[in-house]
């Protein structure tokens, strides 16, 4: 999915995407950091995340007891995180919050931790409630109109063809 989004990025070649086996966020930011952070000129490398998935992020389960502040310098020292706002009804795993309350739970973090890279930005109302489980749920349920509306084009083909989430 993510190569036939990056094949429509306009100017071509302006996208770059790739996929994972890592399961903890700070193992994907120090592998990008290592597959991009020498060269020449350096590479500015900003991850865009979700409230939903920087809620994970920072959820102290996922790591070693007293790990957190640690796996967060490590993240920060390999790239910049800007989070963007999300619609807590379209998240699951969200408690209601107002953008406002995202913000500042985001920013929360002090800059001894973040060195500056951390970021907020406050989503477009129009999309922010956008979500691949949201998509998910609409394909599932055979609402293909809602999941039309949600998609690019190059990705309705891609979920169509291939009879993603249908099960």
């Amino acid at each position: 999915m993510m190569e036939a989004i990056a094949a429509t990025a306009e100017p071509p070649g302006s996208m770059l995407c790739g996929v994972t086996a890592h399961p903890l966020f700070v193992d994907k930011a120090t592998a990008l950091q290592q597959l991009f952070g020498d060269r020449e000129g350096g590479v500015r490398i900003v991850v865009l995340v979700g409230f939903d998935t920087w809620v994970r992020i920072v959820d102290p389960k996922y790591y070693a007891p007293g790990g957190l502040d640690a796996a967060l310098r490590d993240i920060f020292r390999a790239v910049e995180v800007l989070v963007a706002s999300r619609d807590p009804a379209s998240a699951s795993n969200l408690e209601p919050l107002r953008t406002e309350e995202q913000e500042a739970l985001v920013l929360s973090l002090s800059d001894e931790v973040t060195g500056g890279r951390l970021h907020f930005l406050r989503n477009d109302p129009q999309v922010a409630d956008l979500s691949s489980s949201a998509v998910r749920k609409a394909v599932a349920a055979g609402d293909g109109s809602s999941a039309r509306a949600m998609l690019p084009d190059c990705l309705i083909s891609f979920v169509e063809e291939r009879g993603l989430y249908t099960s």
